[in-house]
């Protein structure tokens, strides 16, 4: 379940809910923004019984 929020131009938070899930969306991510900067990885916590993960993203 991998969910995307934009709360500006400059900033994307990815949700995901498993560490392969991670791996691919992370891969996928900077194949389509190179430029994008790694900010920070949150736990979450368990959400409707699956893990829930969040990446943030710094997009120039």
């Amino acid at each position: 379940m991998n969910h995307v929020d934009m709360y500006n131009a400059g900033r994307i938070e990815l949700h995901v809910s498993s560490a392969d899930e991670m791996y691919e969306t992370m891969t996928r991510f900077h194949m389509t923004y190179p430029n994008a900067v790694f900010e920070d990885l949150e736990y979450i916590g368990v959400e409707n019984g699956s893990l829930a993960i969040k990446l943030s993203y710094s997009v120039i």
